[in-house]
């Protein structure tokens, strides 16, 4: 009788234990699960970091915004919006457009490019190979706007190191002295988005191993909506840069426009109106009715919609600190 009342205990106690240890590794297993959830948010949801790499010493810093609106304060300076300019001694206003059926009749071929603001849109390109990487506009004696994806190779993340820009450039002719450029300021979420970066982000600004804008005499104004979305949505635009696809007769010779209306509006991007192909990566997004710059192109939707970044009070002030 003892026996079995000693065995009945050990079998008890056995499947206590047991059922102990199975509960224990179950919410060890679901609070390892939570933490991996809660890390994968984390980085999901990670702060927004303006950085910015120089090339000269080849290091990369993260840019202390708070610092920079304190110092653009003391200027008395600081608005939504960086003026355009355009030397009056180097001032021609002649606007002349020839339409170029390439694609769409929408693309106009501009064949005055000394014309403001066409002689501050940029080609970007190899400075080794004279491949045409995209487009850049000034913004300031040596500040350049642009896409990250036409500064940094998109699968590496690392800079294109022989870029050089050509303003106002037309068939093998340009304005000023041919430069690269000395550091480049970008968002840590582009630079962290995988292997293509996030398009919400596709953004970069150049600063000059030159004081091109003063050569070349006029550069774009830039202006931000911040979280305006109605009046955005009221806008007529056109893009400005180099088409240079392959097997056609765009062959980043020469610059064109196209455009239209604003179609859709978010936070971050906007769609509009036109037909773009490879080439117009980075190009100014104007509004038609004066020379400020609105977005930049990054590329074109599923349906070949054009598609650009919206400016950012980050930018209109990174521009102001450095121009």
């Amino acid at each position: 009788m003892k026996k079995d009342l000693i065995k009945k205990f050990i079998i008890i106690s056995l499947i206590s234990i047991m059922f102990t240890m199975i509960v224990s590794i179950n919410t060890v297993q679901a609070t390892n699960s939570n933490s991996e959830n809660f890390i994968a948010d984390e980085t999901s949801e990670a702060e927004e970091k303006i950085m910015m790499y120089d090339a000269e010493n080849d290091t990369t810093t993260e840019i202390d915004m708070e610092a920079l609106r304190k110092s653009i304060s003391r200027q008395k300076t600081s608005s939504n919006s960086v003026e355009p300019y355009n030397m009056p001694s180097k001032a021609i206003f002649s606007r002349a457009v020839d339409t170029y059926a390439t694609y769409s009749n929408s693309m106009q071929r501009i064949t005055n490019t000394s014309a403001f603001p066409n002689k501050a849109t940029c080609k970007i390109m190899e400075s080794a190979g004279q491949k045409t990487i995209g487009t850049a506009a000034l913004v300031g004696l040596k500040v350049a706007l642009t896409a990250a994806h036409c500064v940094f190779d998109t699968k590496t993340k690392e800079t294109i190191k022989n870029w050089t820009i050509l303003p106002g450039y037309n068939q093998g002719d340009w304005y000023g002295t041919e430069t690269g450029w000395s550091k480049v300021i970008y968002s840590s979420k582009w630079m962290s988005s995988g292997s293509n970066g996030d398009a919400r982000y596709d953004w970069a600004i150049c600063i000059l191993g030159h004081d091109l804008g003063n050569e070349v005499g006029c550069w774009y104004g830039v202006t931000s909506y911040g979280s305006n979305t109605t009046d955005f949505k009221k806008l007529d635009v056109r893009v400005l840069g180099y088409p240079a696809e392959d097997n056609s007769m765009t062959t980043g010779e020469y610059q064109y426009q196209t455009g239209g209306a604003v179609k859709s509006v978010n936070d971050t991007n906007f769609t509009y109106d036109g037909w773009t192909v490879r080439g117009f990566s980075g190009g100014p997004i104007r509004r038609t009715n004066d020379n400020y710059i609105v977005g930049v192109h990054y590329g074109v939707t599923a349906t070949n919609v054009p598609n650009g970044v919206r400016i950012t009070q980050e930018m209109i002030d990174i521009i102001r600190e450095n121009r």
